[in-house]
C-alpha cells in the first residue's frame, strides 16, 4: 500500500519521533511511504528519514496515495485537502493545549470532519478535550492508540561534575514550563544538584535566563541533541522533570523511566491512570514551585525513594511496547481502509 505520512516538522518533537517510529513499521510491513511536512521545516528527523530511503517530498499528488496520515493537529488544513482524494487519518498529539491552538484557527474544525479516522492517546482527549469536536463521528472511527516504547537501558552515558542530575528533554517555551525547573533547581541552593535541559530554545524568561547565566556549570541548557546523545544524557539523570501544563502522552516519562531516572512530573489528566504520585512518581500542581523544589529535594536526599520510585516507572513504561503500538498501527490502517 503506498501511504503518505503527513508531519508537522522535522525537529526531535516526540510526535515527529512517535511518527518516524510508526514509519520504520510501515516500511517493515511491506508499506511503499513517503514523508511530507505541513510547513517548511528542517532538523535532525529529516536527516532519518533520507537514512532510511524513505522519500521527502516536496509536492504530493493525493490520489496516488491509499492512506494519508497525518501528525498533529498542525496537519489538519493539509487533511481537509486530501480528504477528497485518499483515505486520511489524523493522528492527534496535542491534549488541552490542542484547544489554544484551534480556538486561534477555527477553520481547523473542518478536519474533525473530513478526518476517515481520528487517533488520540488516552481516554481524556476523546471524553473531555475533544469532545465537542466528536459527538457526531460513529464511535468506532475514533480510536485510542497509546504510544509505544523500545529504548536500550545499556548504552553510552554522559558524565557527570556533580552527585545529582536532574533532566529535562523537550522545546523550551511556555507549556513544557521549563522555567518553572530552573527555579525549583535555584531556591534549594544545592550545589550537589546539576540541571540540565535538552530541546530546541524558543522563548524562556528573563528571570531564569539569569539564573542559568549565572550558573552555566549547574545549568545546563544544550539546545537540540541527536536522539543517542539524547538518551546518554538520560541514562546519566537520577531524576527526569516534566513541569508542563499540557501533555498529550509524553515520551519523556517513558524514556526516563525505562533507562533508569525517577520521576517528577505535572499532576495532569492524561498521566492519571500511569503515572501515580508516590507509587511510580512525585506529582505536583501545574505552576506549583515550590511542590516541584520539594519533590526535587526528597530525591536528592533519599536514595531508597529514588530507587524504589524509579523501578516501578521502569515496570509501567515497559507495559507501553512498540509490539502493542504497532498492532494498534495495523489496526488503525484496516479501519481506514473499511
Amino acid at each position: 500500500m503506498r501511504i503518505l505520512l503527513v508531519n508537522h516538522e522535522f525537529t526531535t518533537s516526540g510526535a515527529s519521533v512517535n511518527l518516524l517510529a510508526i514509519a520504520d513499521h510501515l516500511v517493515r510491513s511491506g508499506h511503499d511511504c513517503s514523508v511530507v511536512p505541513s510547513r517548511p521545516s528542517t532538523g535532525p528527523i529529516e536527516a532519518e528519514y533520507r537514512r532510511r530511503g524513505i522519500p521527502i517530498l516536496q509536492q504530493v499528488s493525493f490520489p496516488t496515495f491509499a492512506v494519508a496520515i497525518c501528525n498533529t493537529l498542525q496537519t489538519g488544513f493539509v487533511l481537509s485537502m486530501a480528504a477528497p482524494h485518499t483515505r486520511t487519518v489524523w493522528w492527534i498529539r496535542e491534549a488541552e493545549s490542542g484547544l489554544e491552538y484551534i480556538l486561534q484557527r477555527p477553520a481547523i474544525v473542518r478536519a474533525f470532519r473530513d478526518a476517515r479516522i481520528i487517533v488520540l492517546q488516552h481516554e481524556h482527549h476523546r471524553d473531555n478535550v475533544y469532545r465537542s469536536f466528536l459527538y457526531r463521528r460513529p464511535p468506532e472511527t475514533v480510536l485510542i492508540v497509546p504510544n509505544g516504547f523500545r529504548i536500550p537501558r545499556d548504552g553510552p552515558v554522559a558524565p557527570k561534575t556533580r552527585p545529582i542530575r536532574v533532566i529535562a528533554v523537550g522545546s523550551i517555551y511556555e507549556l513544557k514550563r521549563q522555567g518553572d525547573l530552573i527555579r525549583a533547581v535555584h531556591s534549594l541552593g544545592r550545589p550537589d544538584i546539576e540541571c540540565v535541559i535538552i530541546g530546541r530554545m524558543h522563548e524562556l524568561g528573563e528571570e531564569e535566563r539569569r539564573i542559568a547565566a549565572a550558573a552555566p556549570d549547574q545549568f545546563r541548557l544544550l539546545g537540540e541533541l541527536p536522539r543517542e546523545e539524547v538518551l546518554a544524557w538520560m541514562r546519566s539523570a537520577e531524576i527526569c522533570c516534566l513541569p508542563s501544563r499540557s501533555e498529550s502522552q509524553s515520551n519523556i516519562l517513558f524514556e526516563a523511566a525505562l533507562t533508569g531516572s525517577s520521576l517528577v512530573a505535572s499532576d495532569l489528566p492524561t498521566h492519571r491512570g500511569i503515572w501515580r504520585d508516590g507509587e511510580n512518581a512525585l506529582l505536583h500542581r501545574v505552576g506549583d514551585v515550590g511542590a516541584l523544589a520539594r519533590a526535587i529535594s526528597r530525591l536528592a536526599t533519599d536514595p531508597e525513594l529514588r530507587r524504589r520510585l524509579a523501578a516501578a516507572a521502569a515496570a509501567t513504561a515497559s507495559e507501553f511496547t512498540e509490539e502493542r503500538l504497532f498492532a494498534n498501527v495495523d489496526r488503525v490502517l484496516a479501519a481506514a481502509c473499511a
